[in-house]
């Protein structure tokens, strides 16, 4: 499906269910796109805008409740926060590293050790080579993930996420099908139990409170990426 704005003789209307960033970005590039030709409709249950996106007043401070942090390879959302005048706060600090805790308070893994040059031989150490294939992976994973924005740039549009991903990277649809478990055993051939149960696990567990064999394979590395950006790897 392609999107273009040849001129029609009557306005069309369109439904957007759901006020979050999904349906929010939607609105806005329909509008942006097709201007008073569109008639947009948008049901939120809620009454607000934002889905998850809140901050609140507490004891005098203005406390972030929910999504706050988002990274600056996501241009839509740097390009939002620019467009409409919003407060970006860099919260990385000059030796923000990262700990891996065992789920018993003791530490598996620090980085803390000595200079962060040295992590990536101190990682290699613990983990072994697999660990350089899964960064390679991961990588490669998201170079074809921001494709997405060429596309979409394009006026490209897809009837549903299953296209959308197939457009991307064929493997990427495959990927909603596995477990995070089996796909780095599996398939990626991941046998170093280290990096699986303290890593991978410790990823997931964190930030979505499940495990492995609960979110989908697509999911998991998406969380890899983000660390390797926080490791500087």
């Amino acid at each position: 499906m392609t999107m273009s704005k040849k001129p029609s003789e009557e306005p069309f209307r369109v439904a957007i269910i759901g006020g979050g960033m999904g349906g929010a970005t939607a609105a806005y590039y329909l509008r942006q796109l097709f201007g008073s030709q569109v008639g947009l409709t948008l049901f939120e249950q809620t009454g607000r805008v934002g889905g998850r996106i809140r901050a609140v007043q507490f004891v005098g401070q203005q406390c972030e409740t929910g999504a706050s942090i988002f990274h600056t390879s996501n241009l839509y959302m740097c390009k939002f926060a620019k467009q409409f005048g919003l407060e970006i706060k860099d919260e990385s600090k000059p030796d923000d590293r990262p700990l891996f805790y065992n789920g018993q308070g003791g530490l598996t893994f620090s980085t803390l050790g000595g200079p962060s040059m040295l992590v990536p031989l101190r990682l290699l150490w613990r983990y072994g080579t697999q660990f350089i294939r899964l960064r390679w992976y991961t990588g490669s994973m998201m170079k074809d993930f921001s494709r997405i924005y060429k596309l979409q740039d394009e006026n490209n549009g897809f009837t549903t996420p299953a296209r959308l991903l197939e457009a991307l990277r064929p493997e990427f649809l495959e990927m909603t099908k596995w477990t995070y478990n089996d796909w780095l055993s599996r398939r990626l051939k991941i046998t170093t139990d280290r990096l699986r149960d303290e890593i991978a696990y410790g990823l997931i567990s964190n930030n979505y409170c499940q495990n492995m064999t609960d979110v989908h394979a697509f999911v998991g590395e998406i969380m890899f990426f983000i660390v390797f950006c926080i490791l500087a790897l």
